[in-house]
């Protein structure tokens, strides 16, 4: 994805603010895939959906990631 510009970076942190569930398809917004940094503002997930595997970011930030469910695509 990217980084999140400023409008969404509010958006994220009022979202993370709010109590409701977040899930994240593949990573959660803001997210970077290997490294696991943040690149700017996150939205945090409590559950986090990927497909075929486990990303890198997924272990290396659970904290962001929340519980990782990981779907098989049939690849």
């Amino acid at each position: 994805m990217g980084a999140l510009g400023d409008r969404l970076g509010e958006i994220a942190a009022a979202a993370a603010a709010s109590g409701a569930l977040r899930v994240a398809v593949d990573l959660p917004s803001g997210l970077e895939t290997d490294s696991g940094e943040a690149m700017g503002a996150v939205l945090p997930a409590d559950l986090t959906v990927t497909f075929h595997c486990r990303k890198p970011a997924h272990g290396l930030r659970p904290d962001l990631c929340g519980e990782v469910k990981v779907v098989d695509i049939g690849l």
